[in-house]
């Protein structure tokens, strides 16, 4: 930084974005005498002061003083410092502060003291006495830590806005966004060739969001483009610190490498911050009060100064905190989490601290998996325990890599193998069941309890994919280790799912023998929610067969008991089923006020599959009334059974769009509709069921009929060679909105439709 003549200093780039930062700090300023912007290194907290100076030079007859602290060194004379920059003449026995303070006397001025950290009870002795001597005095300062002055208002100096990794990986989509706009704008002093283009944004978007929005880190970053392209910065951030050094010759030493900015940081911390700070890099997407104890209390520092410690971190800028409904949450920025590796693995700690976290996480496992299994109480709680471990995948995800590495097969079944019944809820189908599959076959010595725990989790979401070979494999093999065991209930649960194996197959009568010898089971071991289930699951394949009135009668049971129970999701399809049963049978309203209450428990609680479903039934109501809303709802519910990979109801689904296309007098789209569905089926090697014949063979003859032999051979052709998640793009005329004059009336899909309602698997 220069000097202007005035005393603020002058940068030849200018502030990019924080508009919205600049007018917060303005406001602060003026509603606090004493403004601390706080912030990691390399968050722009001093631009971000230059930009706030500036602008409030008006209010201020004064003057504006900036004074640089980094440089100093000593605290014991930054008095001295300050007041030889402030012109204040030498008195003769007079303290420095008291020199000061005569000469501001009651003039209006504002004091910026940039890079305080080094300083902080220097500076924090200063500012207190000369705020009190002086009432027209303001003073903003910057730096890594709190002063802890009384009055004083801490504002602190986030990243910049970063794109979504998960945003569309265009120049357009992201050229606005401030991260994006700054890398772009040193990039092109660093080549004045470079332009943002679709080409390097994916790279673009990867180096801001991998640098989390620090100003520093990607000035840093955008100065490599002399000599890489966008694609190889981003691809050798992998190693962040040999890639961003070479700061401007005038940056401060610890602005020339992001490594300075760091060790600049961690030498101001005592040992016990130190050893916290690196400790908590194990750490990945966050973590809660609970597990920091578990984790980084080690040695001489126990959980009982965890929360002091943290809280010391935070106040350095060195550990950010979130507050949500569930209590506070606290992360490392991905470039200090490096940081604290690299020091980690210096102290060599990394092995014995990754234990400590891998056992934390398989308590955390232990301790939650068993309430989600029994539904936790209801929709309420059970959401809760969800989000917890929704919470704390990436956290899984590093104690499982650790468990892999080291051998510890037992660890990751702890782990892994738990987690069935969150996987199903929360959509996490292919991870969760990747994950019990390396640890059974991690080792054999681990209890057969927790093998067959993962086997039929394995098994379960593997049917869900529609892996029926798989997923039988598993379940045969869980079969068997829970025979030797004699254990009833996982007997039980086991029988469940190849029945619903069977019947996804069109093997109904083997689906019944297994989900009634799954009853029998689940009755002698006393499960009252496994008998629940059970009287679902045959009550859902009797009524797949057009027995109406004795699946009503099983589905009506295995609600009160889920009802009884308090379990939200066995309530919501129990609903489902109910509901689609009742749209059979011709009653309209019974069916949406069931169907509507099952969407309402799922959406509570996150659960996917629930979600879809009661979509699509309610669209198939919809499509009964003549109701343009039926396109949105079924696209939604597919939308939904694609993401999860559920592609058997991804069929039904389809079938229910063909019979829409062709109320809406499209039969092109409808046969096309219909060749998708077909093609899905013979994939993954199942039919169409008994009670969606009807309207799938009604459908087809009326496309047929309405299109002649060669057109509907040639749709239907055309469908078999598209992706499902390209449909939603040929139903764009009746999602932008149809008339309801343009569907055909209430009764166009008598005879049955291809909305059967589902229980859990």
């Amino acid at each position: 930084m220069s000097l202007s003549t005035d005393g603020i200093p002058f940068r030849l780039a200018p502030l990019v974005g924080r508009r919205d930062e600049l007018r917060d700090v303005q406001q602060a300023l003026s509603d606090s005498r004493l403004l601390t912007l706080t912030g990691p290194g390399g968050t722009g907290k001093s631009r971000l002061a230059l930009a706030a100076a500036s602008s409030a030079e008006g209010s201020f007859p004064a003057g504006v003083h900036w004074i640089e602290l980094a440089p100093v060194a000593d605290p014991l004379i930054v008095p001295n410092e300050v007041a030889n920059r402030l012109g204040v003449p030498d008195g003769v026995g007079q303290d420095a502060v008291s020199g000061i303070a005569e000469h501001v006397a009651g003039r209006r001025l504002l004091l910026v003291l940039d890079n305080c950290e080094h300083l902080a009870a220097a500076v924090a002795r200063l500012a207190e006495r000369l705020l009190a001597a002086c009432p027209e005095l303001f003073i903003l300062a910057t730096s890594r830590e709190i002063l802890g002055v009384d009055g004083e208002l801490s504002w602190p100096v986030p990243p910049l806005s970063v794109p979504d990794r998960t945003s569309a990986a265009t120049a357009s989509a992201i050229a606005e966004v401030d991260a994006v706009r700054l890398f772009v704008q040193r990039a092109q002093l660093a080549l004045p060739s470079f332009r943002l283009s679709d080409e390097n944004a994916a790279a673009v978007r990867n180096v801001c969001a991998r640098l989390d929005g620090l100003p520093l880190a990607i000035e840093l970053a955008a100065a490599r483009m002399r000599v890489l392209s966008a694609a190889q910065l981003a691809d050798r951030l992998a190693d962040v610190f040999s890639v961003l050094v070479g700061g401007t010759r005038t940056a401060p030493p610890r602005h020339q490498t992001l490594r300075a900015t760091l060790d600049w940081s961690y030498d101001l911390l005592d040992d016990d911050e130190r050893a916290v700070l690196r400790r908590l890099a194990v750490f990945a997407g966050g973590f809660t009060l609970a597990a920091a104890e578990q984790v980084a209390a080690t040695g001489d520092i126990g959980p009982h100064r965890t929360l002091e410690l943290l809280a010391r971190l935070a106040d350095k800028s060195l550990l950010q905190v979130a507050h949500n409904g569930s209590g506070a949450r606290y992360h490392l920025l991905g470039t200090v989490r490096d940081y604290a590796r690299e020091r980690l693995k210096q102290a060599a700690e990394e092995d014995v601290v990754s234990r400590s976290h891998l056992q934390c996480y398989a308590s955390l496992v232990g301790d939650i998996a068993p309430r989600v299994d029994r539904g936790a109480d209801g929709a309420p709680a059970l959401e809760r325990e969800l989000d917890a471990l929704d919470s704390e995948i990436p956290n899984l995800r590093a104690a499982l890599d650790f468990a892999r590495h080291s051998g510890d097969a037992v660890g990751a079944l702890r782990i892994a193998a738990p987690l069935g019944r969150f996987a199903y809820l929360r959509g996490h189908y292919n991870e969760v069941r990747q994950w019990m599959d390396d640890a059974v076959t991690a080792g054999d010595d681990a209890p057969a309890g927790l093998r067959a725990q993962a086997l039929l989790g394995s098994g379960r979401l593997a049917l869900l994919q529609c892996d029926y070979l798989p997923a039988v494999r598993r379940l045969e093999a869980a079969l068997r280790l829970y025979r030797d065991l004699q254990d009833e209930q996982g007997l039980a649960a086991t029988l469940q799912v190849l029945g619903s194996v069977a019947r996804e197959q069109g093997r109904y009568a083997r689906s019944m023998e297994l989900h009634a010898e799954s009853l029998a089971t689940a009755e002698a071991a006393g499960d009252r929610l496994a008998i629940a289930g059970a009287h679902g699951y045959l009550g859902f394949v009797l009524w797949l067969q057009g027995e109406l009135d004795r699946g009503a009668g099983e589905c009506t049971t295995a609600l009160e008991m889920f009802r009884e129970l308090a379990d939200a999701e066995g309530i919501a399809w129990s609903l489902i089923s109910l509901g689609t049963i009742a749209r059979y049978q011709g009653a309209a309203e019974r069916s949406r006020t069931l169907l509507t209450e099952s969407r309402s428990i799922a959406e509570r609680i996150g659960f996917g599959e629930g979600i879809a479903w009661s979509l699509e039934q309610l669209g198939l109501l919809a499509l009964d009334a003549g109701d343009r809303a039926a396109a949105q709802m079924l696209c939604r519910s597919l939308e939904i059974h694609h993401q999860l990979r559920d592609r058997w109801r991804a069929c039904s689904v389809l079938d229910d769009l063909s019979a829409l296309a062709l109320a809406s007098n499209d039969p092109a789209q409808a046969a096309r509709l219909l060749g998708t569905a077909d093609a899905l089926r013979t994939a993954i090697g199942t039919v169409v069921a008994p009670c969606e014949r009807t309207l799938h063979d009604q459908t087809v003859t009326r496309a047929r009929a309405a299109l002649g032999e060669p057109a509907f051979e040639a749709a239907w052709q055309q469908g078999h060679s598209t992706h499902v998640e390209d449909v939603r793009d040929g139903m764009a005329g009746l999602l932008a909105g149809v008339e309801t004059a343009q569907l055909a009336g209430p009764g166009t899909t008598a005879g049955g439709t291809s909305g059967a309602g589902l229980l859990p698997v």
